[in-house]
């Protein structure tokens, strides 16, 4: 596919430096609020908290003071009682399955919830 690997090269073309927001803060590893898991792209919240980017696209909830360059996380209008009330069924660590915030299978009347990265991880996330 010719116009996959262009589409792949393009950010490579780019003359302006990219820095993820954590480089830019000057700090070397966030702890995403959302979940256990570290690692992957992050994002600064209006707390000055961190965030995983995919969290953030799979959790409902969350807004942007900036939505047009998805900058300014508020994680503000996620319920309280959302928080560690559901365990993560694909944690790797049981002490960890009911940090931050799971989310529910999509097939029909499954009851199985878990992080967004962890499902990330097990390649179980769909398309949103």
């Amino acid at each position: 596919d010719g116009v996959d690997e262009t589409r792949s090269d393009l950010s490579s073309l780019s003359t302006i430096p990219w820095f993820c927001d954590p480089c830019k803060a000057g700090i070397e590893n966030p702890m995403c609020e959302l979940c256990p898991n570290e690692d992957g792209i992050f994002k600064q919240t209006i707390n000055e908290c961190w965030v995983h980017m995919v969290c953030c696209l799979y959790i409902s909830g969350i807004e942007y003071i900036e939505p047009k360059i998805l900058s300014g996380v508020s994680l503000d209008q996620i319920s309280a009682n959302r928080w560690g009330a559901k365990p993560c069924h694909l944690c790797e660590d049981e002490r960890w399955c009911r940090t931050g915030v799971c989310v529910s299978c999509d097939a029909g009347l499954c009851k199985t919830y878990f992080h967004v990265t962890c499902a990330q991880r097990d390649g179980l996330l769909c398309e949103i």
